[in-house]
């Protein structure tokens, strides 16, 4: 049977005593800065990867049903588990004083459920090694040796029930902290979409998602919001935005098909830009990477254009239904008359 690993209960402080003993730090459970910035960062990063996906439906859910839907794009993902609570279908209430008081019964139930591994791996052994010295005993074993077997198979077959018991229990307590954590989660997050004073872009959905369920959005957002990060706004969220922008502009240049309107925008982009350098204290002339990007890649942006239906979908997603095509595109695999056509289109 594998074995459980040493636990502790998450969200808390925590510290190895002089003896090597977990020792539990004082005051309510939290989460350490490193690990929630950690998090947060992470969420970022998958937030801005996937927003062509998501990020449309995200920042307009108004009921948890909605909220669950948006994320569905992420299902899957290799890190998808950022998001499994919002993922996860619930109709329960709950609050962060019964996800604390199940992440304690679940550190309970997990050192339980060691030490009756513990127990049974033991037991075991000691059946397989009388096992053993009854092969060696010859063919009249001595009978101390046979009430000893007996005796060991006893306890391991105990051990094994209580093993079983244990872990069974584990898995309840499980499931009902997968699910208040997932409705928890959930409700915290729609409440802080509706509040139309904070932006509901990657950064600071992942500043309120970061610290869910074991705290309320505002605490993880007021304490994510101390973190800075460094690549914001990231490359992919400049692009959506960079798509929104031209979409907006539609109504200037009616006379322009989407396709030539946003390779008009496009060509406008400057080649080279001033990028700032903190660490420096100074900016440096350097490439448009975001130009360059689209330039190289009208070819797919337009094939991305005319795959989207630009009449019925909401005007305000649009970019979004854009930009994930435009992604799909580009993960393909590329023919060499794809490369042609890319070359041949491009903006120079």
């Amino acid at each position: 049977m594998t074995k459980l690993p040493l636990y502790e209960i998450p969200g808390e402080s925590s510290g190895d005593g002089p003896d090597g003993e977990f020792r539990r730090g004082p005051g309510r459970p939290t989460i350490e800065d490193d690990t929630l910035c950690g998090h947060r960062d992470e969420l970022v990063w998958l937030l801005s990867a996937m927003w062509g996906y998501c990020g449309w439906q995200i920042q307009n859910a108004t009921t948890v049903d909605e909220l669950r839907q948006a994320f569905e794009p992420l299902r899957g993902h290799p890190s998808g588990r950022l998001v499994a609570p919002f993922l996860h279908a619930t109709s329960i209430t709950s609050n962060t004083g019964e996800i604390r008081s199940l992440k304690r019964s679940q550190g309970e139930a997990v050192a339980s459920a060691r030490g009756a591994q513990e127990n049974c791996d033991a037991c075991s052994e000691i059946a397989r090694r009388v096992e053993l010295a009854l092969n060696q005993a010859g063919p009249i074993p001595p009978p101390m040796l046979q009430a000893e077997l007996i005796k060991a198979w006893t306890d391991t077959s105990k051990a094994r029930n209580e093993l079983a018991a244990a872990q069974a229990a584990l898995k309840v307590i499980e499931a009902d902290l997968a699910e208040k954590s997932a409705s928890f989660a959930q409700s915290e997050l729609l409440d802080y979409i509706t509040k139309k004073k904070y932006a509901r872009d990657p950064l600071g959905l992942a500043n309120a998602m970061a610290g869910l369920p074991d705290m309320g959005w505002e605490t993880s957002h007021d304490r994510c919001s101390k973190f800075n990060y460094d690549q914001w706004p990231t490359f992919e969220y400049r692009v959506c935005e960079e798509f929104r922008t031209i979409w907006n502009r539609r109504e200037s240049y009616p006379e322009l098909s989407v396709v030539q309107l946003f390779r008009q925008e496009i060509e406008k982009l400057p080649k080279q830009v001033m990028v700032d350098y903190p660490r420096l204290k100074k900016k440096i002339r350097q490439e448009n990477v975001l130009r360059t990007h689209l330039g190289d890649r009208a070819w797919h942006l337009r094939l991305a254009i005319e795959q989207t239906d630009l009449e019925s979908a909401d005007s305000s997603r649009v970019p979004f239904l854009i930009l994930s095509a435009f992604r799909n595109l580009l993960e393909k695999p590329q023919t060499a008359q794809d490369l042609i056509h890319a070359a041949r289109e491009a903006i120079k």
